[in-house]
This record gives structure tokens, sequence and C-alpha cells, in this order.
């Protein structure tokens, strides 16, 4: 990038501007997978069967959950969880949307659920 000294200050084209400002979100989304590399790696839905199970008073692994982004239906146990200090992901198999975080901070459980469009719970017969 070629930098020009008008007034005392560095200017640069506007055309060099766009394009770091590409090559900068393109850097942020290699980020966002780098991170997730960092994650643990990938675990199925029973893995958050634990935490699941301290919040909700029946099997969370074997309700089914609908994909709000791509209308996948899988039961909760066969979905893709990653686990980290700070919280508990659970995503999409298909589109890898965010379906579910879990945190616990102090003595609350933190939970959100929009990647969620429908639980499907059934009851014991």
């Amino acid at each position: 990038m070629e930098r020009r000294t008008v007034s005392g200050r560095l200017t640069w084209e506007l055309s060099e501007v766009v394009a770091t400002h590409q090559e900068t979100a393109r850097r942020i989304w290699t980020d966002r997978r780098s991170m997730m590399d960092m994650m643990d790696d990938k675990l199925d839905g029973n893995a958050a069967g634990g935490i699941l199970h301290d919040i909700f008073p029946f099997e969370m692994t074997l309700v089914r959950a609908t994909c709000a982004n791509c209308g996948t239906q899988n039961v909760v146990g066969a979905l893709a969880v990653y686990m980290h200090g700070m919280g508990t992901i659970i995503r999409c198999p298909s589109c890898e949307q965010v379906l579910i975080r879990v945190a616990h901070v102090k003595e609350n459980y933190c939970l959100d659920m929009q990647g969620v469009r429908l639980l499907q719970i059934s009851l014991p017969a």
C-alpha cells in the first residue's frame, strides 16, 4: 500500500483502503474457523447431556431439534458439540449454524436457543 504525505498526515488511496478492508474481512472469517479448531474436538450431542440434564428435567439428548437456518431435524444426541471453558456450543451438523449455547456462570445457567426453530419433546409412555 503506497502512502503519501499531505500536510504532515499519511494518506492512502481509497482503492487501497477497500482492498485492505476485504483482506481484513477474510482474516476475521479465517480466525473464526481457527477459533473453532482451538476448541476441543467436535463431539456428538451426548457430550452435552450432562449440562443439559442440569437444566431440563428430562433426557434432552432424545429431544428432536429443528434448525432455524436449514430446517434439518435431528435428536440433540446427534448434533455437533464443541465444549470449551466458557461454555458449550451445539451446532447443526448440516449447516454448522449455532443451535444452542450453554454457559454456567456462578450459580446461573445462561441458555441461548435462537438457532432452534422447534423442539419436539416426546412424553414417556
